[in-house]
């Protein structure tokens, strides 16, 4: 029996010596190698086939265009012509090991293909993804820093764009003030707090921090002068400056507003420059049809009302404040009312001048015959 068992063992060794395949008794394995130097040495590329479905499916080890390793699902590198085959007909993937990076190649599900290369379009490989040897990653593009996407990004989850210190913050975190759900702040030296409502200081005790909060309910708001210990929870509402609202409304030293249709809604002093309201002026005071009020019936309303007719009261004005535009109007008119009885009255006073001149020169005239008669 042994004699058999040695003679089997003996054709077993020179059939695989004649395919350079060799088993020697260190245990190493060679296959296309003669003497193996790893436990497993091949020479050649690998396939590992497996079944889905009834159809025939693997991965393959090998080499593709200039000596570059790579492991591929669905494809064969043939080396006389640099390129590859697609076997099956089903989708294609590929990663090659290149220069020290990586690229990454794939196409969509397609029919099987010889004769395809790694230049995209058509049955041809597309290159999605590279990683080069300076750690720079690209997606659908070469990259040019650390991440380079050419296309749309979508994350889920929390960004952090950091310097060395760590000091540039993006979170998305429940942080709505008094109505609940989920907010998205950006901020120097600043995180969301702990407690609900709330932030926090992250970075540097020294360092005053600022964020933006970006709300589903409250809009975009913006909060400076974070001051305090560092991790200790502060009400976003200490800190806010200024609101844009869901309806664009701008709110500037306040975090709500009485009367939406400000769209300017300012709770302290401004100051410009210039300043330029449109409006349509009070022309209308001069046409024909227009009913002048006159002096006594103003008066009456002054009266009996403390205020000019058309212009709102110092009560009103408090509580409403007073449209720049309107009330503009409302002056000039009021002026070019004043003007029209000023005009008026400089016509009245030229006669009654003219009638007293009469008079006058008719009193130096009989001055004049009395004396010639004494």
């Amino acid at each position: 029996m042994k004699k058999y068992l040695l003679i089997i063992s003996l054709g077993l060794a020179q059939t695989a010596m004649a395919q350079d395949n060799s088993f020697p008794i260190n245990g190493n394995v060679g296959l296309g190698v003669s003497a193996p130097v790893e436990k497993l040495d091949v020479n050649g590329n690998v396939v590992w086939n497996g079944y889905n479905s009834g159809n025939p499916r693997g991965a393959k080890i090998g080499f593709s265009g200039g000596n570059y390793g790579g492991i591929g699902y669905n494809i064969d590198y043939t080396p006389s012509t640099g390129l590859f085959n697609r076997p099956l007909n089903d989708a294609t993937s590929y990663l090659q090991f290149t220069n020290g990076g990586f690229q990454f190649f794939g196409t969509h599900h397609g029919p099987s293909a010889n004769g395809i290369g790694l230049t995209g379009g058509g049955a041809n490989l597309n290159l999605f993804a590279t990683m080069t040897n300076t750690g720079d990653f690209g997606i659908g593009t070469n990259p040019e820093a650390k991440l380079d996407v050419n296309g749309s990004t979508l994350i889920r989850g929390n960004v952090k764009l950091a310097n060395s210190r760590n000091a540039y913050m993006i979170n998305y975190v429940s942080l709505s003030e008094a109505n609940g759900g989920a907010s998205t702040i950006i901020g120097n030296n600043v995180v969301a707090g702990t407690a609900e409502n709330s932030i926090k200081k992250t970075i540097s005790v020294y360092d005053v921090g600022s964020f933006v909060c970006l709300n589903y309910y409250n809009g975009i708001t913006f909060h400076t002068g974070v001051t305090g210990e560092l991790n200790v929870d502060k009400p976003v509402s200490n800190s806010e400056k200024m609101r844009i609202t869901q309806t664009g409304n701008l709110l500037i030293g306040k975090a709500s507003q009485n009367n939406p249709a400000y769209i300017l809604d300012v709770n302290g002093k401004a100051r410009a420059n210039e300043i330029v309201v449109n409006t349509s002026g009070a022309d209308f005071v001069f046409e024909k049809d227009y009913k002048l009020p006159t002096l006594s019936e103003v008066e009456a309303f002054i009266k009996e009302k403390k205020h000019l007719p058309e212009i709102p009261t110092a009560s009103e004005m408090a509580e409403n404040g007073v449209s720049l535009g309107e009330l503009n109007i409302k002056l000039l008119q009021k002026v070019e009312e004043l003007t029209l009885h000023l005009i008026e009255k400089d016509k009245a006073l030229k006669q009654e001048q003219a009638k007293n001149q009469s008079q006058d020169d008719r009193i130096s005239r009989l001055e004049a015959l009395m004396k010639i008669k004494k």
